[in-house]
């Protein structure tokens, strides 16, 4: 008696284009679009449920595309056999646009017809679009001296429509260093280690995630009151709110012994300032909260990643791997409360947020 139909269609397509400038001199450009569609009619009958007398039908058009576009110019030259040096550069693009309508009507006319014409009066109705762009430059260099020794340096400038205009911009930056010991003298008498580096790695990283789309710009909604426009405020915005960025160490090493394992370790510690959290205000203002970037988490933890090679034959290989990861977490700070002048307590879920206690 009732009738539910969903469609869901997704394209996607993918260019890339090499040039050879010059000997070790390459261009690149990387382009991808993927376009999903939806479509879903809900027809609820008039005779038994909450829709009757008058029978009830709903439907719901969506379009998403997303669109990147990548730019990439690459030098690659290695000098007297033994210096390696690698250096990128390039532009890189982000476009997200999601549109969607909905409709609900009742009144039906005939039987088995599942379009809005069919039903006289429609109760619901609503629409919307948003977009995402996200833009960034970068530059990194590798450089390493006959595959022994190991440098490596990145930068980058960021920006996201998601901020406003004079906080959209972020600049973020790496740097690593690794050394491979059995590329070394005093490694070539042991001989049950067939390869070992030891590295380390810093640097700043952002993200501008989870803050919806617009949280730099007051938003209200647009409603009908007694046929006349009606505006209601919704969400404040904070023009000042920027990305979220985390200071990371990362040091371990890799390592082939025995003929039979390989693997890595790695400790690493991260810490999150500017967090993204919705601050609560006094009630007085109109609002209850507004997005800041406020609050600090530091995290450590050891990864460890091993591989057995248990059987190999020309026909035959077993191999087992083992994967894991310990970590430790601990708020360093939290929003103030105008209220009462102390760092807030937050719930999130089943989790409570508090200065000195982990997020898990």
């Amino acid at each position: 008696m009732n009738d539910e139909r969903t469609r869901n269609n997704t394209y996607g397509f993918r260019y890339y284009a090499d040039f050879k400038i010059i000997e070790g001199l390459n261009f690149r450009l990387n382009y991808g679009r993927d376009i999903n569609e939806l479509l879903s009619k809900e027809y609820e009958n008039n005779i038994i449920g909450d829709a009757q007398p008058t029978g009830r039908y709903a439907e719901t058009r969506a379009r998403r595309e997303v669109e990147n576009f990548n730019q990439i110019l690459s030098f690659n030259k290695t000098f007297n056999d033994v210096h390696n040096l690698e250096i990128t550069a390039g532009h890189e693009s982000f476009d997200r646009q999601f549109s969607s309508m909905f409709g609900r009507a009742i009144e039906q006319t005939a039987e088995g017809i599942y379009e809005f014409d069919n039903f006289a009066n429609i109760n619901g109705l609503g629409g919307s679009t948003t977009n995402k762009t996200i833009e960034g430059y970068f530059l990194r260099t590798n450089y390493n001296f006959d595959n022994k020794y190991y440098i490596s340096a990145s930068a980058r400038r960021d920006g996201s429509s998601v901020f406003s205009t004079d906080a959209r911009w972020g600049n973020f930056y790496s740097v690593g260093a690794a050394w491979v010991l059995t590329q070394e003298d005093f490694m070539s008498g042991v001989d049950f280690v067939d390869f070992l580096k030891v590295k380390a790695s810093y640097g700043v990283l952002g993200q501008s995630a989870g803050v919806g789309f617009y949280p730099g710009y007051n938003i209200y909604s647009v409603n009908n009151l007694n046929d006349n426009i009606s505006l209601a405020f919704t969400t404040k915005g904070n023009k000042d709110l920027t990305w979220e960025s985390s200071n990371q160490f990362n040091t371990g090493f890799e390592f082939e012994m025995f003929g039979f394992l390989e693997g890595s370790i790695e400790y690493y510690t991260k810490e999150t300032s500017d967090m993204f959290f919705a601050r609560n205000v006094g009630p007085s203002v109109g609002y209850s909260s507004i997005q800041v970037n406020d609050g600090g988490l530091i995290t450590r933890g050891i990864e460890f990643d091993f591989d057995f090679s248990l059987v190999k034959s020309s026909k035959f290989s077993l191999n087992l791997g083992i994967n894991g990861e310990s970590l430790k977490n601990e708020f360093l700070a939290l929003p103030i409360d105008p209220a009462t002048g102390e760092q807030q307590k937050f719930i999130n879920g089943s989790y409570a947020y508090e200065v000195g206690r982990s997020k898990y």
